[in-house]
Protein backbone atom coordinates (compact mmCIF):
# COMPACT_ATOMS: atom_id res chain seq x y z
CA UNK A 1 0.00 0.00 0.00
CA UNK A 2 0.92 3.84 -0.68
CA UNK A 3 0.51 6.63 1.67
CA UNK A 4 -2.97 7.70 -0.31
CA UNK A 5 -4.02 4.34 -0.04
CA UNK A 6 -2.97 2.98 3.63
CA UNK A 7 -5.42 3.70 6.35
CA UNK A 8 -5.76 6.56 8.68
CA UNK A 9 -4.08 4.77 12.09
CA UNK A 10 -6.70 6.20 14.16
CA UNK A 11 -9.71 5.73 11.86
CA UNK A 12 -12.41 7.91 11.00
CA UNK A 13 -13.50 9.79 14.39
CA UNK A 14 -17.40 11.34 14.64
CA UNK A 15 -16.25 15.35 14.24
CA UNK A 16 -14.57 14.31 11.10
CA UNK A 17 -18.10 13.25 8.95
CA UNK A 18 -19.29 16.29 6.87
CA UNK A 19 -21.67 18.39 7.95
CA UNK A 20 -21.16 17.27 11.90
CA UNK A 21 -19.02 20.14 12.47
CA UNK A 22 -19.66 23.39 11.20
CA UNK A 23 -17.04 25.92 13.15
CA UNK A 24 -13.81 24.38 14.43
CA UNK A 25 -11.41 25.97 17.12
CA UNK A 26 -8.38 25.79 18.90
CA UNK A 27 -9.08 24.86 22.61
CA UNK A 28 -6.35 25.02 25.40
CA UNK A 29 -7.47 23.60 29.16
CA UNK A 30 -6.56 24.34 32.42
CA UNK A 31 -5.93 22.08 35.33
CA UNK A 32 -8.21 21.64 38.07
CA UNK A 33 -10.26 18.82 39.53
CA UNK A 34 -13.68 20.71 39.46
CA UNK A 35 -12.94 22.26 36.20
CA UNK A 36 -12.82 18.46 34.85
CA UNK A 37 -15.69 18.13 35.31
CA UNK A 38 -17.30 21.48 34.29
CA UNK A 39 -14.94 20.78 30.97
CA UNK A 40 -17.51 17.81 30.46
CA UNK A 41 -20.36 19.98 29.75
CA UNK A 42 -18.59 22.25 27.78
CA UNK A 43 -17.44 19.91 25.27
CA UNK A 44 -21.28 18.32 25.43
CA UNK A 45 -22.53 22.01 24.08
CA UNK A 46 -19.69 22.79 22.04
CA UNK A 47 -21.26 19.13 19.76
CA UNK A 48 -24.51 20.57 20.69
CA UNK A 49 -23.57 23.74 18.47
CA UNK A 50 -21.85 21.69 15.74
CA UNK A 51 -18.70 23.24 16.58
CA UNK A 52 -15.69 21.17 17.83
CA UNK A 53 -12.11 21.56 17.49
CA UNK A 54 -8.62 21.94 15.20
CA UNK A 55 -6.28 21.04 18.05
CA UNK A 56 -6.15 20.46 21.88
CA UNK A 57 -3.54 20.89 24.67
CA UNK A 58 -4.02 21.17 28.04
CA UNK A 59 -2.55 20.62 31.82
CA UNK A 60 -3.88 18.07 34.39
CA UNK A 61 -7.37 17.67 34.47
CA UNK A 62 -7.57 19.89 31.47
CA UNK A 63 -4.81 17.77 29.73
CA UNK A 64 -7.57 14.56 29.86
CA UNK A 65 -10.17 16.57 28.56
CA UNK A 66 -7.85 17.67 25.95
CA UNK A 67 -7.35 13.62 25.10
CA UNK A 68 -10.55 12.47 25.00
CA UNK A 69 -12.07 15.45 23.12
CA UNK A 70 -8.86 14.22 20.34
CA UNK A 71 -9.29 10.63 20.52
CA UNK A 72 -13.30 11.20 19.88
CA UNK A 73 -14.83 10.50 23.10
CA UNK A 74 -18.58 11.30 22.42
CA UNK A 75 -19.68 14.29 24.48
CA UNK A 76 -22.91 12.44 25.45
CA UNK A 77 -20.65 9.63 26.49
CA UNK A 78 -19.15 11.46 29.72
CA UNK A 79 -20.65 11.05 32.89
CA UNK A 80 -20.17 14.08 35.27
CA UNK A 81 -20.32 12.59 38.87
CA UNK A 82 -20.29 9.45 40.36
CA UNK A 83 -21.78 6.24 38.08
CA UNK A 84 -21.32 4.35 41.09
CA UNK A 85 -24.81 4.14 43.19
CA UNK A 86 -24.39 6.50 46.06
CA UNK A 87 -25.76 3.95 49.04
CA UNK A 88 -21.95 2.49 48.43
CA UNK A 89 -20.69 5.82 49.86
Amino acid sequence: MNEQTSPDVFGEYWYDKPGVVEHRFYGIFEGGGAKGVAYAGALRAMAEKKCWFKGVAGASAGAITAALARLGCLPKKLTIGPTVPSKRF
